[in-house]
């Protein structure tokens, strides 16, 4: 008799997850901050991060989580805008007075298991999610959780949005879940905070284009739900200054206003400084686009008469 061998895929995974937090509660503790960070894993096989020991918190900012598993029995998770498609979540810190942080995102489907003593959990948007929590927290969500087992975060908040039905999400140039204009989740952040007090000045959750790019958040109320970066028609992140760095990158904390201690430098201008040379340029060969150089660069070329390529 013949035997056809079939093929095999094998799956590779570490025990502790994609990432983890060492196991030990050793000291100096790790320091995990992660942004515009996808993570895959088949639904529920595996932890994307796990963090059963040391003290927090962990950030995870403008990132994406597929499937898989997000677990901490010990520090601080924080997660801003971020996308939970299908996740098992049970995030119980217990390195309080920290406080776990939670802002933006969207949890669709999956599971959500929340227990911190000290919480801010607000702007989120549970999209059919079986949640079980305790301890309380402070904020206001929107859900859609008309059926069992779809729960909301207890105690409810008189102020919580409550839908009838899943919004219609649309594809998008950075994703799959953008929002029609008509969402009731579209200005609906809690307590009148606009887009920019929250850092998501230069974000959209829509597609609408106007003169050739997306419209941007701006200072709007803030939508209640994750949010891309404003992109154009090709997809490419907003550049008003035309330097070739995206706006979301140079107004490092996403409130439009130029600061000179913390932003990469002026989104509005694409020379900084002033020198001569605009930003990009400076930021690829080294050189601070916030601070003239001695001699003023012309043409957007880099002087080099002061250096040497011998030893």
């Amino acid at each position: 008799n013949l035997v056809q061998e079939q093929p095999v895929t094998t799956w590779l995974q570490t025990s502790g997850g994609q990432l983890c937090s060492e196991f030990q509660g050793l000291t100096p503790a790790p320091v995990i901050n992660c942004r515009f960070t996808q993570f895959s894993i088949a639904g529920q096989a595996g932890p994307h991060f796990n963090a059963p020991a040391n003290t927090g918190p962990f950030n995870f900012t403008d990132c994406e989580f597929h499937g898989g598993k997000l677990l901490s029995a010990g520090p601080t998770v924080n997660l801003t805008n971020c996308l939970l498609e299908r996740v098992y979540t049970d995030l119980e810190p217990k390195d309080s007075p920290t406080t776990t942080y939670m802002r933006n995102c969207l949890v669709l489907g999956g599971a959500f298991t929340f227990a911190p003593t000290n919480s801010f959990v607000q702007d989120n948007f549970f999209d059919k999610v079986s949640i079980t929590n305790w301890n309380g927290y402070t904020g206001t969500n929107a859900y859609y959780s008309q059926a069992s087992p779809y729960r909301r975060l207890q105690p409810t908040r008189s102020d919580d949005i409550v839908l009838t039905a899943s919004p219609s999400y649309q594809a998008g140039p950075l994703g799959n879940y953008y929002l029609l204009s008509s969402s009731t989740l579209i200005n609906a952040g809690f307590g009148g905070t606009t887009a920019n007090q929250v850092g998501l000045y230069h974000y959209t959750v829509t597609t609408n284009i106007v003169s050739g790019a997306q419209i941007k958040e701006t200072n709007s109320i803030v939508d209640a739900i994750f949010h891309y970066v404003a992109t154009d028609t090709n997809g490419v992140p907003i550049d008003t200054d035309g330097d070739g760095l995206p706006d979301y990158l140079e107004d490092t904390n996403g409130n439009s206003t130029y600061q000179p201690t913390i932003d990469v430098c002026n989104w509005e201008s694409p020379d900084t400084d002033g020198d001569g040379a605009n930003d990009y340029i400076e930021l690829s060969q080294g050189r601070n686009p916030k601070v003239s150089g001695t001699q003023a660069d012309t043409g957007n070329a880099i002087r080099l008469n002061v250096f040497t390529p011998l030893k």
